[in-house]
């Protein structure tokens, strides 16, 4: 053979071995939606990426359902479960019927200063006094005296998730002094008579905890763990993914690994709360795994 042959067919045998490979990664994987996730979808992904090499997952923050590209191939993620107007919207986005899960747990805390007289808040007086609309205790049946704002910014997600889950959307008051971990906030706190601070998770015992109300005349629950990981405690809530029943092999895996045992860690290490074993259990059955594999990883967790 001459050298010309040998030129045509490497470069014959090396196309082929790129279409394999092609064949095998498909269309990559896109995720976007809230920004308060991008920290713990980031850390899915990497580990992800590097548990299934070849896999490509394209990540970004979108506030807008046109941003996320047509096709089975894409997943939402949000803080909100969708509703009926939601699911059409991308139902029609995905070409075939939009499905749900959880991913995760996320929750904020809320502190004061021990010496405050208010017990118990609600979500909408936290809206209130965070968007500014509200800037003195004695609005609320407190002292009179100026509302300071404090928060951990570098806790997960920052303040988007609050934004999001409590604020709707609206901007939280300039007058904030935003720390770079709980601890800083926590003591700023502490030291502020007139201070209410946003921390990731419980923390020591020099600020108080209001127990925070649903809704006004409901009754406050307390920020314990267990509260936050079933969702009790108001502000907490669960993540999700939304995306597409007719879906390439590769979402399914990525789905599937996200609610799996080694997935449920990089949610942990992103600063939020796992799923507990039942929601995963009936994620699981969604993504039309068999509910006895799903019940034999949970027992052995």
């Amino acid at each position: 053979m001459n050298c010309l042959n040998i030129q045509r067919t490497c470069a014959i045998l090396l196309l082929f071995v790129a279409g394999l490979q092609a064949k095998a990664s498909g269309e990559p994987v896109v995720i976007r939606g809230a920004a308060s996730m991008l920290h713990l979808c980031q850390e899915l992904v990497e580990l992800y990426e590097a548990s299934f090499p070849g896999a490509t997952v394209g990540l970004n923050v979108a506030e807008s359902l046109q941003s996320l590209p047509s096709g089975g191939n894409s997943i939402w993620q949000t803080v909100h479960p969708l509703n009926a107007r939601q699911k059409q919207q991308l139902t029609e986005h995905f070409g075939s019927e939009a499905r749900e899960i959880p991913i995760a747990i996320e929750g904020v805390v809320v502190i004061t200063n021990p010496s405050n007289p208010i017990d118990d808040l609600s979500v909408d007086q936290l809206r209130a006094i965070y968007s500014g609309k509200v800037s003195n205790w004695k609005e609320i049946g407190g002292r009179d005296a100026a509302i300071r704002l404090y928060s951990t910014e570098a806790m997960v997600g920052g303040s988007l998730f609050f934004t999001e889950l409590v604020l709707h959307g609206e901007e939280i008051d300039t007058a904030m002094r935003g720390f770079a971990n709980a601890k800083e906030t926590e003591k700023a706190v502490a030291q502020d008579a007139n201070g209410i601070g946003l921390i990731p998770l419980p923390a020591e015992h020099d600020v108080k905890y209001p127990r925070i109300r649903r809704m006004t005349g409901g009754p406050g629950i307390e920020a314990s763990s267990e509260n936050i990981r079933t969702v009790r405690y108001p502000l907490s809530a669960y993540v999700y993914w939304d995306f597409a029943k007719e879906r390439p092999e590769a979402v399914t895996r990525l789905l599937s690994f996200t609610i799996s045992a080694p997935g449920q860690l990089a949610v942990q290490a992103a600063g939020y709360y796992p799923l507990n074993p039942g929601d995963r259990t009936r994620a699981s059955v969604i993504l039309g795994d068999r509910p006895e594999t799903a019940r034999r990883e949970n027992a052995h967790r």
